[in-house]
């Protein structure tokens, strides 16, 4: 009886860590939320993170991604606000969407559809997402029409890393290549080590 209250006590304490940061239309940007999240700090809009965030965004909430969001260097989760909504997150046709990169980096996309990602050999691998040393978990969205030029995972990359897909689509990811001779390889997912 004595585990299971310090278990469970435990894991209140672990819990109560994690804040939701509120991104959307309230002028918290992604961008910001993600490094306030990182930063476990108030950044432009946003409150301030603490632990593992979850970072919440209307139902049916649109990102368009202009220029690089921030790395996601710590843990947090990105969903929409019910169970029934989805995000979705646009690399514009010029941007990679998520770069996670550390051993503390693990970033949880639920119900999160990315799309029209795009990286070529200049960017590296993994259009959509790129993880050194970290972990991603996928749930319930899908990644779609992501494009790579002349490097692997037209999709997602991973090195030295983990990345689990629970009910994820992930479909008409495009490769092209416009040198000859590289050493290539147009998996959607890419993993080395």
């Amino acid at each position: 009886m004595k585990k299971l209250i310090i278990f469970v006590l435990l894991q209140f304490a672990y819990t109560a860590n994690a804040v939701n940061i509120q991104f959307g239309p309230n002028g918290c940007t992604l961008k910001d939320a993600i490094r306030s999240a990182n930063a476990d700090a108030p950044r432009g809009n946003c409150s301030a993170g603490s632990g593992a965030d979850i970072l919440i965004a209307p139902d049916d909430w649109l990102v368009v991604v202009t220029q690089s969001l921030p790395i996601v260097t710590t843990e947090m989760t990105i969903k929409a606000t019910t169970e029934q909504g989805q995000i979705y997150i646009s690399g514009d046709e010029s941007h990679r969407i998520f770069d996670v990169e550390g051993q503390a980096a693990d970033l949880t996309l639920h119900r999160v559809t990315l799309y029209d990602a795009k990286s070529d050999l200049f960017d590296g691998a993994g259009a959509a997402i790129k993880i050194v040393d970290g972990k991603v978990t996928l749930s319930h969205g899908s990644i779609a029409n992501s494009f790579v030029n002349d490097v692997e995972g037209t999709a997602v990359a991973l090195y030295n890393a983990e990345l689990v897909i629970e009910n994820t689509y992930i479909r008409n990811n495009i490769f092209d290549s416009n040198t000859i001779g590289l050493p290539i390889n147009p998996a959607v997912i890419y993993a080395f080590n």
